[in-house]
Order: structure tokens, then sequence, then C-alpha cells
């Protein structure tokens, strides 16, 4: 691939910046902010390593490193935006209906 989209880093960066929305959809409401923080920056790593694996580049530690990094600071940056609107209605949306609380 040539141009912009050929390397990892780049696509590294457009996916942390949508990652928050799919994080999202893992992510449950009544799960205690240390938890979500793990596997948001979980999720973020993963992110990284198969966005490095699907362009052959795993094997070059410099990229990884820098694609990974990328990930977790974009995913962390845009999730302050998404968290006020977007990332609650997807967590409620694909949690699972709460018993004791009929209203949520």
């Amino acid at each position: 691939m040539n141009g912009i989209w050929g390397d990892s880093e780049s696509w590294g960066l457009l996916l942390g910046f949508l990652a928050p929305l799919a994080i999202a959809i893992i992510q449950q409401p009544t799960w205690p902010k240390g938890a979500r923080w793990i596997v948001g920056w979980a999720c973020a790593v993963v992110i990284g390593l198969v966005t490095c694996l699907a362009n052959g580049d795993f094997g070059h530690g410099a990229t990884v490193l820098r694609t990974v990094v990328l990930v977790i600071a974009a995913s962390q940056a845009t999730y302050t935006g998404w968290k006020a609107g977007v990332a609650p209605k997807i967590e409620s949306a694909t949690s699972p209906r709460s018993t004791k609380n009929p209203s949520q």
C-alpha cells in the first residue's frame, strides 16, 4: 500500500481514534473504574499489535512500539470526548439488563 495509509502507525492512529467506540461494546457501566481502565488499555494494546500483524510489521520492534503507543494515546485522548455522549449509550445498549433496577 502506498501513501499515508501504507504504514502501521497511520492505521494505529485511525484505529486508536475509533477504539473507544469498540471498547464501549465490551465494557459494562457497572464495572469498577479500575477494571474499566485495565480493559481500555488492554484493548488498545491488542488493537496496536493486531494492526502491526496485519501490515506485516510485527517483526519490527520500533514500529510495533510506535503503533501501540499511538493507539493508546489516540484512544485515551478521544475517550474523553466519546464518554460524554456516545460511549455511555453504547455501553448501556450492550449491557445485560439488571433485574434489581428495571429502569436501566
